[in-house]
């Protein structure tokens, strides 16, 4: 089930609307923007909150106005370079392969790719 309900997020100097709230059971799954726009920062402390009835219970009960909070890790550890595809020293490559890499952490483009060439 995909609701469209504003939770607010807020943190440091910034206001996030959550994008997509997806309810299984008893659980909520809140959808945060693309990295990029609205991104978490480290070392902050954020309040979510909900408003009276964004949600409601089987019955039609309402969800009272609710709101807790919580503090982002401060990550200063290099992403990982976990797996690739090739795989390390993996002979037989074909020239055409897509090279694959997998990180142990979300990236973000900072510099210019040389695809080769003059």
């Amino acid at each position: 089930m995909i609701l469209t309900v504003t939770l607010t997020l807020t943190g440091g100097s910034i206001q996030i609307l959550a994008t997509e709230v997806v309810i299984r059971d008893q659980t909520v799954h809140v959808g945060l923007p693309p990295l990029g726009i609205g991104r978490l920062g480290g070392g902050v402390e954020y309040i979510l909150t909900i408003d009276l009835g964004a949600f409601t219970d089987l019955s039609g009960n309402p969800i009272a106005n609710t709101s807790f909070s919580f503090w982002t890790r401060l990550d200063s550890s290099p992403p990982v370079l976990v797996s690739s595809e090739p795989g390390m020293l993996q002979a037989g490559v074909n020239p055409n392969a897509v090279l694959r890499l997998f990180f142990d952490a979300p990236l973000e483009v900072r510099c210019e790719i040389n695809r080769g060439g003059p």
